[in-house]
């Protein structure tokens, strides 16, 4: 295991000798070395002492996740000086704002683990000879937060579904064609102004959609349709089972799975109003459920273009949320317990992605359920210590039709999907 580190600061760190570096005794020499990109990364491997990743998410509405900025926190050991932001200005460097990337190397793999933009380049030095420097950053997300943004003059893709409005929202932010991976999506959406929070304007688009918008581990900004969920292969079957049973195969996790039981995420009536109107549409609702667990109410407005998808958004919601459910909601893995084993999912599953998981409480009682992972995060400490914890969503209540599907494409089976 290896951790790998990258910075687009080229001071004090490892250079590719394949980059020209002008006034260098050794990579300088024209003719040898090749002019290196704007995007050209240093290798701060070496250096790194401990790190985490946080890629969050919380529960919008019901079962709609929202996604949170990525964060990473690097401790960087700097007993040399070289990373002191007095050495750096004196290079003529600057360091908050410049790529950072991290990724991990086991057993010849290389698993991308975190990519974003440098915010902070803080200095330490408790002992005389001992220094270190901490490094925190923000992925796309959080760049898309901080662009302003000025009305059109005048309104613009109407009837343009979801996937086009985020290329849309995304080329008015300035971010790179290249890294994004957005789906064309499902839902029509009203004409936009195309004004204020561009982060904003497209969580609302998520949220229409019922799909997802993250940044992943490359750092590209991910737009799912509603359906991916259920019709792409890493969230249709599951990946691997998690559980205390190695003869059956079973992939170790640390302690027990976190669980919930409860009504905080229930929903037995939805309003939505549609953007633009000043009227309400009927309430779609489940007249038992509100009998049994009292009024459970959500009201939402919605850019779509119809009635009638926004009548089928608040049954979809109403359907997945109208009752209780005891759910997984996140299991932690130690590379430790089996590294050949564990390391591979621990740094290789991505949010969306479907696992299985297994509780054995007393009682002869073997638990078993399919969850989505709804967030990442991982912690590392030299040499070995590598921790991850997903955040989890049952997949239970997303068993509808899909055409083809070995066991969800039985006529009769399953409801039909919105």
């Amino acid at each position: 295991m290896r951790v790998l580190v990258d910075v687009g600061l080229q001071h004090g760190a490892e250079i590719d000798p394949t980059y020209l570096l002008i006034g260098h005794p050794v990579y300088g020499r024209i003719g040898v070395g090749r002019i290196g990109t704007v995007d050209v990364l240093a290798d701060y491997s070496g250096r790194v002492m401990s790190l985490s990743v946080e890629r969050t998410s919380t529960r919008r509405i019901g079962p709609i996740v929202e996604y949170n900025a990525g964060t990473c926190t690097l401790t960087l050991l700097n007993d040399d000086g070289a990373l002191d932001p007095y050495a750096i200005e004196q290079a003529g460097l600057t360091a908050p704002g410049v790529v950072l990337r991290v990724r991990l190397e086991h057993d010849g793999v290389t698993y991308p683990v975190w990519r974003g933009f440098v915010d902070s380049w803080i200095p330490s030095h408790d002992a005389p000879d001992h220094a270190t420097v901490t490094v925190t950053g923000t992925d796309g997300l959080g760049r898309l937060a901080g662009v302003p943004r000025l009305a059109a003059a005048a309104p613009v893709g109407e009837g343009e579904l979801s996937g086009a409005r985020i290329h849309r929202i995304l080329d008015t932010a300035g971010w790179p064609a290249e890294a994004r991976k957005i789906a064309a999506g499902d839902t029509a959406l009203q004409a936009t102004e195309l004004s204020g929070n561009p982060l904003d304007e497209a969580q609302d688009v998520a949220t229409a959609e019922i799909g997802e918008l993250y940044v992943d581990a490359q750092g590209d900004i991910v737009f799912r349709n509603r359906h991916a969920i259920m019709t792409d292969p890493r969230s249709a079957t599951s990946w691997a089972t998690f559980g205390s049973d190695s003869t059956a195969g079973e992939i170790p996790y640390v302690g027990r799975p976190g669980v919930s039981y409860d009504r905080m995420q229930m929903v037995n009536r939805v309003t939505v109003t549609r953007d633009g109107e000043d009227t309400a549409l009927p309430a779609v609702e489940d007249a038992a459920s509100i009998s049994r667990h009292g009024l459970h109410a959500i009201g939402e407005t919605l850019p779509v273009t119809t009635d009638e998808a926004a009548l089928g958004w608040a049954r979809w919601i109403l359907w997945q949320e109208s009752e209780p459910e005891f759910r997984f909601t996140s299991i932690a893995l130690d590379a430790r317990l089996d590294v050949d084993l564990v390391l591979p999912h621990a740094a290789g599953r991505e949010i969306g992605d479907r696992i299985t998981v297994v509780r054995r409480p007393p009682g002869g009682i073997v638990d078993s359920r399919e969850c989505f992972i709804r967030s990442i995060s991982h912690t590392w400490s030299s040499p070995d210590r590598w921790q991850t914890t997903w955040g989890l969503q049952g997949a239970d209540r997303y068993r509808f039709f899909v055409i083809g599907h070995p066991s969800q494409g039985v006529i009769g089976a399953n409801v039909i999907a919105y």
